[in-house]
């Protein structure tokens, strides 16, 4: 597969984090790539640095070595402004606790991103009642997240992710604080986003089961790092049709 059908190529990154007394490696010479429309779950045990390649994906953070490439554009180019910018266009972030204003209704949370963007305000509202609609939350759009069960929280959250039209979105342990069968719930939400909307998501967890939903795994261990990961992405899984149904009926 050619660089340029990567939607998200990572070439000899390297990252360590530096503390007060010493500096601890954290990626060494990592090698990872994302097909345009790949659904990519990073798995493995804390501290094995799945969430700072998604930092360094989403251009949060900045690689010690190598190169960061996202959507055509090399991260290590841009400074820190430039890459705000380009991350508020190209990606959405989803994590494990909601973040939503309890004060705002729904339509308001997930119009915040939108903020900064020049559209009028029909417009925004326009885009945020699409969002949550695609999310399974049209026609409660006044409601605040506290009248929301966890699942229909996270929910607004990953519609709040999705309203800029991003290309990418990274999801940071997004069933960590649900129970099972809302976990359930929102896999099947991501899924169906990724196949109707053709994100590329890239996902990471601890949880084997959660990673099972997307199309390819990528092991990290803190002692043996990725080796170089660019294969051809793989079908989706059979149970794709069934998990599509329990998103709906939530």
């Amino acid at each position: 597969m050619s660089e340029c059908s990567h939607a998200i190529a990572l070439r000899a990154v390297s990252k360590s984090l530096v503390g007060s007394t010493r500096t601890i490696p954290v990626l060494t010479n990592i090698e990872l790539g994302v097909a345009h429309g790949e659904f990519v779950a990073l798995v493995g045990p804390g501290r094995s640095g799945k969430s700072v390649v998604l930092n360094l994906i989403g251009g949060l953070e900045t690689a010690d070595a190598g190169t960061v490439t996202v959507l055509g554009q090399s991260l290590e180019t841009l400074d820190e402004m430039d890459r705000a910018d380009w991350r508020m266009r190209n990606v959405g972030y989803v994590f494990q606790f909601f973040n939503l204003i309890p004060a705002l209704s729904l339509l308001h949370n997930v119009m915040l991103p939108l903020t900064l963007s020049a559209l009028p305000v029909a417009d925004r509202e326009r885009r945020a009642r699409g969002a949550l609609e695609l999310v399974g939350l049209g026609g409660r759009e006044l409601q605040r997240p506290c009248e929301l069960p966890a699942v229909d929280q996270q929910r607004v959250a990953i519609a709040r992710a999705i309203v800029m039209n991003p290309r990418v979105l990274l999801c940071d342990e997004p069933t960590g604080n649900l129970e099972d069968e809302d976990a359930q719930r929102i896999l099947a939400l991501l899924q169906t986003l990724h196949m109707d909307e053709q994100f590329t998501i890239v996902l990471v967890t601890r949880n084997e089961a959660v990673a099972a939903h997307a199309d390819r795994v990528v092991q990290m261990n803190p002692s043996a790092p990725p080796r170089p990961d660019f294969p051809q992405p793989q079908p989706m899984r059979q149970n794709y049709a069934a998990m599509s149904a329990l998103a709906r009926d939530y």
